[in-house]
């Protein structure tokens, strides 16, 4: 919103306040516009997502692991219906997969202008 602030500066009080007030009346319809374009590119979009942390001590075949994972669920919209993803990574897989995310939103960016 700070953006739009700098753009509606030159703007007299009033003018700003009614644009502002239209767009907080119009936040539905603006958010589901987005998802519309979202859309437009991928049918999919990630609709919720939730972790939690878990420190492993020991598995069936190691007697000592000490590692921390997390675990991921991705709840994934694709075409009106909701499906969970589930993910454990240790450090090295989060970083991977942050780096991963990181480089999609970049080409995402990058289609849209």
């Amino acid at each position: 919103m700070k953006k739009l602030d700098e753009t509606l500066a030159a703007l007299p009080e009033p003018y700003r306040e009614s644009i502002f007030q239209c767009l907080s009346l119009r936040k539905d319809d603006l958010q589901a516009a987005l998802v519309e374009q979202t859309l437009s590119i991928s049918e999919s979009y990630l609709r919720d997502f939730d972790w939690k942390i878990k420190y492993a001590l020991a598995s069936d075949k190691i007697s000592s692991v000490e590692e921390p994972l997390v675990n991921l669920s991705l709840t994934v919209n694709e075409e009106g219906t909701n499906r969970t993803i589930p993910l454990e990574m240790n450090v090295n897989e989060l970083k991977s997969f942050i780096t991963s995310l990181e480089a999609a939103h970049k080409a995402v960016l990058q289609l849209k202008s």
